[in-house]
């Protein structure tokens, strides 16, 4: 695959936030923070225990502490790193932020705006209004449908959620749409990916399918697929998890540009992402970091350019030439003892006890209500059921082995019911219409019509018996045509038991 030049990024990087304006988002870009204060998460378990005299048992409910409470805030054109040793919580850490962990999480997550235009907090509230503090959340793992190409996967993508009544906002912008060419809803959802297919280097695989893309390339897709949408706050799980340093690089890069705030860009993003074990160079791309001890604190929350100075005064010196991402898993991890961890970790929340007092003046959106509000929008059902069922057609045609496996297997199973039932079934209807003909049987038929009838008797049980046969095995055929195709796109590492257990479900119930 071609490696794509990230030489012109800058000169492109106000494309996707031109969006903003062109769709009419309005919220201030440089006073949009998501704030959390107090944040912690526990989670239960449930350990079966022995009581002395057997067979008795109790169940002993503890609790394990993925993170301890912790304050903090990230504001809008400004790039953040969540770095911390495995276990210390960074997942857990940005589903708390983006809404997702709800039940095992405590303290408050949200976001504050003073100079939004219109206020969002009440119940009549717009779904536009909604937008302007929509925030996004992307897995460590991509589902992207690999039989699409990336063209097509971004314009599904804005057709679904750029939907039909966000056009009606827009009509109060027609002269701004007629200089860009666009006339249309069609040309609008064209402009968009264009515009994101340029922001983020994809132009040459743009005619490719996503399965033939490399893990850069599919990473940036992941990315520009929410990109589509405009959310105002960005998080990312590990958003270089398998790329090679190069591409881990570019990917940061495209992320940075995504933060900066310029003249012509009028909605900068504001972008949090964990990074495990990270270059020294792609360290310094990010402006803060946020570190997470092995036990789940807060340890420093700043300055990429002010870490090792910050860590100097707590007697944590960096040797030289050693790189900084691996001193600060060595601090994390108590390599240097757990004095320096716990006054780090007291520094910070004085700090951010200062920085809750700044922000009670300001309006709060709790994450949950946003999100909430994002995702009972009303949709146009009949739009996006005609497009996903255009995205389910490509999908499936474009799946060889699948395609060929159902054309195949109906083809034959054809042709064995055909020889097994013989070409005339079904001809005989299995129903007695000479039973008029054996009950007013008379002396003055010749002798062997009561055979003849207990021979057609005979036939028609038969048939009927061959009938109920064919459509009882049409029925098992549709049930484990249908469950085929799923147990063979199945992972292989799922269990025999899952396999049988669908396979049981889809034939007591063909139509799930």
């Amino acid at each position: 695959m071609k490696k794509q030049n990230f030489s012109t990024i800058g000169e492109n990087s106000s494309s996707v936030h031109n969006l903003y304006e062109l769709n009419g988002n309005h919220c201030d870009a440089t006073d949009v923070k998501l704030v959390w204060r107090n944040l912690s998460c526990k989670v239960n378990t449930t350990n079966l225990r022995k009581w002395k005299s057997f067979p008795w048992f109790k169940f002993q409910r503890c609790s394990k502490t993925i993170l301890q409470e912790q304050s903090g805030s990230i504001k809008v054109g400004v790039l953040t790193a969540v770095v911390g040793p495995s276990g210390a919580g960074k997942s857990t850490f940005l589903e708390c932020l983006s809404g997702k962990k709800r039940t095992t999480r405590k303290g408050d997550v949200y976001v504050t705006s003073a100079n939004i235009k219109t206020k969002i907090g009440t119940f009549n509230s717009s779904i536009e209004d909604i937008r302007q503090l929509s925030v996004s959340f992307i897995a460590q793992k991509d589902h992207l449908i690999g039989v699409l190409t990336v063209r097509e996967s971004l314009l599904f993508a804005s057709k679904l959620k750029n939907y039909k009544e966000k056009w009606e906002v827009t009509k109060g912008r027609r002269e701004s749409l007629k200089s860009k060419g666009i006339k249309t809803i069609e040309d609008f959802h064209t402009y968009v990916v264009e515009t994101v297919l340029s922001e983020f280097g994809l132009e040459g695989c743009s005619d490719v399918f996503v399965n033939k893309c490399s893990g850069g390339q599919a990473k940036r897709l992941s990315i520009a697929l929410e990109l589509v949408s405009r959310p105002k706050i960005l998080i990312l799980d590990e958003p270089t998890s398998g790329l090679d340093s190069s591409s881990a690089l570019q990917c940061v890069q495209v992320l940075k540009q995504l933060t900066v705030t310029r003249s012509n860009m009028k909605a900068p993003l504001a972008i949090i992402a964990s990074i495990h074990q990270p270059s020294a160079r792609l360290l310094y791309e990010f402006e803060n970091v946020y570190i997470l001890s092995n036990d789940g604190r807060c340890l420093y929350h700043g300055s990429v350019s002010n870490l090792l100075t910050h860590f100097s005064r707590f007697g944590l010196q960096c040797p030289q030439f050693h790189n900084p991402a691996d001193f600060i898993m060595e601090v994390a991890t108590a390599t240097y003892g757990t004095k320096c961890m716990d006054e780090l970790a007291l520094y910070e929340r004085r700090q951010q006890a200062i920085e809750s007092v700044e922000e009670e003046h300001k309006q709060k959106y709790k994450i949950t209500y946003i999100v909430d509000k994002m995702t009972k929008q009303r949709f146009p059902t009949f739009l996006h059921a005609w497009l996903l069922l255009q995205r389910t057609w490509k999908n499936t045609i474009r799946e060889p082995m699948l395609t060929w496996l159902r054309l195949i297997q109906h083809v034959v199973v054809a042709l064995v019911a055909s020889y097994m039932y013989n070409y005339k079934v079904g001809e005989a209807n299995g129903c007695f219409s000479d039973l008029t003909e054996a009950f007013h049987f008379n002396a003055t038929s010749q002798p062997g019509s009561l055979g003849d009838i207990q021979e057609k008797f005979i036939r028609q049980q038969s048939a009927a018996l061959t009938n109920v046969g064919l459509a009882y095995f049409t029925i098992l055929f549709l049930a484990f045509a249908n469950s085929s195709a799923t147990c063979l796109t199945f992972p292989l590492e799922m269990s025999n038991a899952g396999i049988l257990g669908i396979l049981v479900a889809l034939i007591l119930c063909p139509n799930l």
